[in-house]
Parts: structure tokens; sequence; C-alpha cells
């Protein structure tokens, strides 16, 4: 895992929007690829995307970005807990780092940033979901002290159902 000492995060502006766009559809289709239907990633397009993000940005969700030498390289979006979990338990709905910057530090600070603002807020837990399937963020959760909970399910996404584990972890 790198180091995060070069990197800043801060809370997204609207502006942002474009970049994280571009980065959620470079995630997914190098994440997603062989689990969900090859046309569908290839058709994602950063600019649909980017709009939902927006509109994200400008609610009440909470978006953060990370920068390295200035320019944004990831993003993690957080807040209430969406699941049947106590109303003391927040969410990690997104977390994506560009992939070409993945164990560079940048998903690790996010992170970071994430669960020091739902502590913040009052929230004592949080969750977060996870493709069954994806070996590496499910490693970087278990390093970063979250841990199964024994929830899972299978979500229709992209053309696909992708079975996904819920990870929970006490906020400090």
């Amino acid at each position: 895992m790198g180091d995060a000492s070069d990197v800043a995060v801060r809370a997204a502006r609207v502006e942002d929007a474009e970049v994280i766009g571009r980065i959620q559809v470079k995630a997914w289709r190098r994440t997603y690829a062989g689990h969900m239907d090859a046309r569908f990633l290839a058709g994602m397009d950063p600019a649909r995307a980017a709009d939902r993000w927006r509109t994200h940005i400008e609610g009440p969700g909470r978006v953060a970005v990370a920068e390295r030498a200035g320019v944004v390289s990831g993003f993690v979006s957080y807040g209430n807990g969406t699941d049947d979990v106590p109303a003391s338990t927040g969410q990690v709905y997104a977390i994506y780092v560009d992939p070409a910057l993945q164990g560079t530090g940048v998903g690790a600070a996010l992170m970071n940033h994430a669960v020091a603002d739902l502590a913040a807020s009052g929230y004592d837990a949080a969750v977060l979901w996870v493709l069954a399937a994806n070996e590496v963020a499910r490693s970087f959760y278990v390093r970063g002290g979250w841990r199964q909970d024994g929830v899972e399910r299978d979500e229709p996404l992209g053309g696909a159902v992708l079975h996904v584990f819920r990870y929970r972890r006490t906020l400090p």
C-alpha cells in the first residue's frame, strides 16, 4: 500500500463532477469486467455519471475527493445508513480511485476521511457493500478495520446480478 502523505482530501465541489464521473466509469470498467455485461460497461457515459454526481454534490450527501499534486485522483461518498441499520450507523456508498493510482494511498486517505467525518457527525458504526468477487477491495476494507457482518444479497446491476457482502466497522 502506498504512502498517503502526498494526498489531500477535501469536500467535493460541483466543478469536480466531471472528473468524478470519469473516475467512476474507469473504475467500474476495471472492477466489474467479467462480472457485468461488457456492452453495458463500454456504453457507460462519463458525462451522464458527472450529471448524477453533480446532483449528489449539491444535495444532502457527502462527497469528498482526494488530490495528488493538485489533480483529483479519487472520491468517496458517504452519509446516513440506508439499510435496516440503527440511526447511529452511517454508510460509505461509494469509494473509487483512478485505476492507475490504486495502491498509492489515495483510497486509504479517502476512507480515513469518511470514517473520521462519520464519527465526528455522531455515528458509532458504519457499513458498506462490496462485490463478493472483488478480492482487492475486500482486502483493502479488512486492512482498514472493516469486517463482513453476515449480511449478503444479490443485486441487479448493469444487466447482471451481482452477489455483494456488507461490511461493518466501529467508528473511532
